[in-house]
């Protein structure tokens, strides 16, 4: 009789034990992330007035004293401002400025401040209406994904 209740205290304490490693295995599994809705998110709290664009990847909004850097491109520079040294994306810097204003033209621009960068520029991801606009021109050609990860 003995060795039965310990038989059974066993295998209790190895039932309690396994019961427990499922319970925190379905508490703490990582969860598949939920599809993202189209357009902004919802903290993309800013609405950005685009007082001009300077190439195709920086833009001024209104209320800010610097220009805007779009979170995680890098377009053609304009002529005179590739510095000695750097590596500048190849292109057109005046076809990538244009289709940036095309994007933003007429639109309503939500956006989310992404970081500061070292000059003390915003860098943000924006939308116009429901289209990212990062994404749109590293899809258009007229920029290159770089500084950061775009999950178009």
């Amino acid at each position: 009789m003995r060795n039965r209740s310990k038989m059974t205290r066993g295998f209790t304490a190895t039932t309690i034990g396994l019961a427990l490693v499922a319970f925190c295995t379905v508490l703490f599994w990582p969860q598949s992330q939920p599809a993202r809705a189209a357009g902004p998110p919802a903290t993309a709290n800013i609405s950005c007035k685009v007082l001009w664009v300077h190439d195709g990847d920086t833009l001024r909004c209104e209320g800010y004293r610097k220009s805007t850097r779009l979170y995680g491109i890098d377009s053609p520079e304009m002529p005179g401002a590739c510095r000695e040294g750097r590596s500048c994306v190849p292109g057109d810097p005046h076809a990538s400025k244009a289709k940036l204003q095309q994007l933003i033209a007429g639109r309503a621009v939500r956006c989310q401040h992404i970081e500061t960068d070292r000059y003390d520029r915003p860098v943000m991801r924006c939308w116009a209406d429901q289209t990212d606009v990062s994404c749109a021109m590293v899809a258009s050609g007229h920029a290159v994904e770089r500084y950061g990860k775009l999950e178009c």
